[in-house]
């Protein structure tokens, strides 16, 4: 993890290199991707939920009736 002075040391070469015009539409693309990255990564979750799921139904409970029936 980045300290305080090298995160302050960080945004001050950014302000030199982009200018201070240039940053709000660069954090908004920065929001933008992170927002798409979460979903991506949330619609990847709930589909290995749901293939689990579909792997549980699939899968015999593992209760049978063959031995309940024995000797009568």
């Amino acid at each position: 993890m980045l300290s305080a002075t090298e995160l302050i040391l960080l945004a001050l070469i950014v302000f030199v290199v982009f200018g201070l015009h240039k940053l709000p539409q660069i954090s908004r693309g920065l929001a933008r991707l992170r927002l798409s990255f979460d979903k991506g990564l949330s619609e990847e979750y709930i589909e290995a939920i749901v293939e689990e799921e579909e792997v549980d139904d699939d899968e015999p409970s593992g209760e049978t009736d063959s031995g309940q029936n024995r000797g009568t």
